[in-house]
């Protein structure tokens, strides 16, 4: 007689258990550091964003003041990423706890 591997118990185990009942938990030790770290690189990135922001504005006026079409355009279409990029990176919790349903922050 053969024994079944234990890879087939695992899964005749978890399989079991109704994985419906199966929910995260955000109770460990290190979640705290995790959300600190996340938060501190959250806000790092809008540093970064809004700073590119301004020299996209600053690039505009001296485009337009040189004028230089190329230069707008440009100008404009980094301008415009920056922004949307700022709306997404603020707004990454709650776009996290609206399509899963996890509370981050």
């Amino acid at each position: 007689m053969t024994r079944p591997h234990i890879t087939t118990d695992l899964a005749q185990a978890i399989l079991a258990d109704d994985p419906s009942t199966i929910t995260p938990t955000f109770d460990a030790p290190w979640n705290a550091t995790l959300r600190s770290l996340i938060q501190m690189f959250q806000g790092s990135a809008l540093y970064v964003l809004v700073g590119l922001l301004i020299a996209a504005a600053v690039g505009w006026v001296g485009s337009k003041v040189v004028q230089s079409g190329t230069g707008q355009k440009i100008s404009v279409i980094v301008m415009l990423v920056c922004g949307v990029s700022a709306i997404i990176v603020s707004a990454a919790g709650g776009l996290i706890w609206w399509f899963a349903g996890i509370k981050m922050f």
